[in-house]
């Protein structure tokens, strides 16, 4: 259980709050880059680290992930088509949180995104209230590096043993451990119940 007046709760964005992408949304950023899915969905997280840091622009990864240049035009319907893929929300995640944020449990989100997507994110109307957001884009830096934990967590006010980390993956649950977090391997909606 988190202590409202001391914890906070640090989530994940993709496979946390809302869904994995669909293979329907895949299947159409394919079709749109000109790609079988198989071979797409290879060369889509191949570069991925560079796009969620910022380190090249949305013309230069979807370039590298069609293997060839590419028009404006098409690099920002994948762009834009891209960003929606990651917004299926988790209704029973969502449910949690908003529960949390009732009781005066307090949130915020440590996603590694590229801009657009984090700017989306930061507008969401859906979303519960969150006292801060973090995203990869911004620091030139992805999880599981455990420098964007550590200035992470030089943003928040909770020491690291008063915050729990909630995340699908595990070499980003093992950062976290290691810097003193508590942490959730996130499988399903249900194991949120354990912070209220």
């Amino acid at each position: 259980m988190v202590d409202p007046d001391s914890g906070l709760i640090l989530l994940d964005f993709g496979g946390v709050i809302v869904r994995y992408q669909r293979s329907e949304d895949v299947d159409e950023l394919a079709r749109i880059a000109g790609m079988k899915p198989a071979q797409f969905h290879q060369r889509y997280w191949l570069n991925r680290p560079q796009y969620d840091r910022a380190d090249v622009s949305p013309e230069e990864y979807w370039s590298s992930v069609t293997g060839r240049a590419l028009q404006n035009g098409i690099a920002f319907e994948l762009t834009s088509l891209d960003d929606k893929s990651w917004l299926h929300r988790n209704p029973e995640t969502l449910d949690r949180l908003q529960m949390m944020s009732t009781k005066g449990l307090r949130l915020a989100v440590l996603s590694n995104a590229p801009t657009s997507l984090a700017r989306t994110i930061e507008g969401l109307s859906w979303l519960p209230a969150l006292e801060q957001t973090f995203f990869s884009c911004d620091f030139h830096l992805s999880k599981p590096d455990p420098r964007i934990f550590e200035a992470t967590l030089g943003a928040l006010k909770p020491p690291p043993e008063n915050i729990t980390f909630v995340d699908d993956r595990e070499d980003n649950i093992a950062t976290a451990a290691s810097l003193g977090m508590a942490t959730i391997h996130f499988r399903s909606a249900d194991q949120l119940d354990a912070l209220t």
